[in-house]
């Protein structure tokens, strides 16, 4: 029985299995010229990342499904671009049966205030981290919450 591995190489996805991969990467590095070397690590550009709003739907996928991750999303766009009232985001908790989502939920909805929200205080700004920092802590959500976190700094909205 052979298993396939999935890798993902400077943003490319490659599967097989591990001979096949192996091979794969013995066939390239004989391909680099030999004096090729690691070029040093810059700032990421946003154009370099995927959407942002691309990105959450894939993350939370998983989790929700499709159509409810897409669901949440573009209500989040609709909230960003009319009035930001994200209490008009409440009507989400309702679609989702669980906690687990229900505390998903509040992670991403966190997360895209961080993002896109203007008028934050110092107060509310220490309540999003909160709840973003103790989230990454959690059995559950605790790697998608270290995922939005790790995007984050890439973006340069949280300090590493």
């Amino acid at each position: 029985m052979t298993a396939t591995l999935q890798l993902t190489i400077n943003g490319n996805e490659v599967s097989g299995s591990a001979e096949q991969l192996v091979s794969l990467l013995q066939q390239v590095s004989t391909a680099l010229p030999a004096t090729a070397t690691t070029p040093k690590k810059k700032a990421r550009k946003k154009s370099e990342h995927l959407p942002f709003e691309e990105f959450i739907v894939r993350q939370i996928t998983p989790e929700l499904g499709p159509e409810l991750a897409q669901e949440v999303v573009d209500t989040l766009i609709e909230i960003k671009n009319t009035q930001p009232d994200f209490r008009r985001f409440r009507a989400m908790y309702h679609k989702v049966a669980t906690i687990e989502h229900r505390q998903l939920l509040k992670v991403v909805s966190a997360v895209w205030r961080l993002k896109y929200a203007t008028f934050l205080s110092d107060s509310y700004l220490s309540a999003i981290f909160s709840t973003i920092k103790y989230a990454t802590i959690c059995p559950h959500c605790g790697a998608l919450a270290a995922s939005f976190v790790i995007r984050l700094k890439q973006e340069g909205l949280i300090e590493e």
